[in-house]
């Protein structure tokens, strides 16, 4: 879906209003030594003005997709001689009304509120640290986003559950256990007993004592949303409200903001398979 500013839509009916409704009658119009009325000719430095706002409204129907209002636009701005008079240019501007009328009546608008626009705008919602330590995760995460602000609110848990999913990845690898073609809960049960292996060893890693709690919370974490979140929403069993979503995103954006401060780092060669996406929950 194309983002359009809805100052686009305005900008375009202030022209068209103006260039309709607004002609001279009996005035001194505009710097006019003499009163103007419609049926008088086009002075040069209206004319000039006038090529203007043809020029800025093909350019707005343009950004629009609006392909034939631009182009009557376009066709509007040759036929417009000097010599026209501003019946003729109210004439004019009315059948670009109308094109414009139609071809915004054949697409579908959606309205997002102020307090839901930056979810759909911002490039990196949950910082540009977790981008670059998790470059793989950009894309969901970037979607769970748009989707909270487009009020797909199933879908957005879905997209944070997959962002999570590389998080667990990263731990697997860390603490040397097999990730690929396995479900969540193996996963996580491998994590744990490769914790209390390491708790148990005589000899441990120099940073094993900081790294013990670090690991044994993220492992606590995981099965807490496999349970509370992901089982549900992988096996159609639940739908989820505009504010059960903002939840799950904003707890998933503190958990791997979380792992970035912690050092935790996606593997540059490992990215998710399409078979990682296929894994039985």
């Amino acid at each position: 879906m194309l983002e359009k500013q809805a100052k686009v839509f305005v900008d375009i009916g202030k022209i068209l209003e103006k260039r309709i409704n607004n002609l001279p009658a009996g005035k001194f119009w505009r710097g006019s030594t003499e009163p103007v009325w419609p049926g008088d000719s086009i002075g040069s430095n209206e004319f000039d003005s006038l090529r203007d706002d043809l020029t800025e409204l093909q350019r707005l129907c343009t950004e629009l997709e609006a392909p034939i209002a631009a182009a009557l636009t376009m066709r509007a701005s040759l036929d417009l001689a000097q010599q026209s008079n501003w019946i003729h240019v109210s004439e004019k501007f009315g059948e670009l009304e109308r094109a414009f009328d139609a071809e915004v009546a054949s697409k579908g608008l959606l309205y997002v509120s102020t307090e839901r626009k930056r979810y759909y705008s911002d490039e990196a919602p949950f910082g540009r640290e977790v981008n670059e330590a998790f470059p793989s995760a950009a894309f969901d995460v970037s979607e769970a986003s748009k989707c909270l602000a487009l009020d797909r609110d199933t879908a957005s848990v879905f997209h944070s559950m997959r962002t999570l999913e590389i998080g667990l990845k990263t731990v697997a690898r860390d603490l040397g256990v097999s990730f690929e073609h396995r479900n969540w809960e193996n996963i996580i049960g491998d994590v744990e007993k490769a914790i209390a292996e390491f708790t148990s060893k005589k000899t441990k890693p120099a940073h094993w004592k900081k790294g013990e709690k670090h690991y044994a919370d993220l492992a606590k974490e995981f099965r807490y949303v496999k349970n509370a979140w992901r089982n549900h929403v992988m096996h159609v069993r639940d739908k989820y409200t505009p504010e059960e979503a903002l939840t799950v995103f904003r707890h998933v954006r503190e958990f791997m903001n979380g792992m970035v401060e912690a050092g935790l780092h996606q593997d540059p060669e490992s990215a998710p398979s399409e078979e990682d996406d296929e894994i039985a929950r």
